[in-house]
């Protein structure tokens, strides 16, 4: 068996408000304005590292668990309130509320879910964008503050999860090049979706999951020849 393992932000869902309601969440907790919002300057590309790194920079100290529940909270309250003004704010990736679907049917293939956000942002995300998900093993930023450690949470959830010791290939599907930098660390292929990481990466990559692009990315996947285990 193999595993196909996806990044959630810009991989399945897009949201147009998800980087203000994230600032504004930490901004009133440590009660500061006009926060660095350039995620690709911060060392970590998750929720839990780029909080960590801004308190360390702010308060020389990392967050204590309430601040962080506190963060946490505010930030799904955030997203919440204005996907209630408007709901068009938060939707999927065209095709990725079927590319599942799509996989199961090659018979052959396990899918996990590996993001940089925290879990009740990440599942909020998913189910506000119709991604079908519930089945699913996933790893989180409450995990790890690293992306390539959540990944290989994921993997291992979806070991459990599927009852196999190890998988012959393993993908990670993302739309930056630190998705891609992760898959790199650890040795597994990486595909590429959006015209972002289409610019700057060499891996195989598809605009969305839609059509044409659909039948490349399953094409792809069964014609890949690359072992991996982890």
């Amino acid at each position: 068996m193999n595993l196909i393992v996806f990044d959630i932000d810009g991989t399945l869902t897009h949201s147009e408000m998800d980087t203000k309601c994230f600032a504004q969440a930490i901004e009133d907790v440590l009660q500061v304005n006009n926060l660095d919002t350039d995620w690709s300057s911060y060392r970590y590309s998750t929720e839990s590292g780029i909080l960590k790194e801004i308190y360390e920079l702010l308060t020389d100290r990392i967050p204590t668990e309430q601040e962080i529940t506190s963060i946490q909270k505010l930030f799904v309250t955030y997203l919440n309130n204005t996907l209630s003004e408007n709901p068009s704010l938060i939707v999927p990736i065209p095709g990725a509320n079927t590319i599942f679907q799509k996989i199961y049917k090659l018979s052959n293939w396990h899918i996990g879910i590996a993001t940089g956000g925290w879990k009740i942002s990440a599942l909020f995300k998913l189910d506000s964008a119709n991604i079908p998900h519930s089945t699913i093993p996933k790893a989180y930023s409450d995990d790890h503050i690293e992306r390539a450690e959540i990944i290989k949470t994921a993997i291992r959830h979806a070991q459990s999860h599927n009852k196999i010791t190890q998988y012959q290939k393993i993908f990670y599907v993302g739309d930056r090049p630190w998705d891609e930098h992760a898959a790199m660390q650890l040795g597994i292929d990486f595909i590429g979706v959006g015209d972002f990481i289409k610019q700057k990466s060499q891996h195989f990559c598809v605009d969305n999951y839609n059509d044409s692009d659909s039948d490349s990315f399953l094409t792809h996947l069964e014609k890949s020849t690359r072992d991996h285990t982890i």
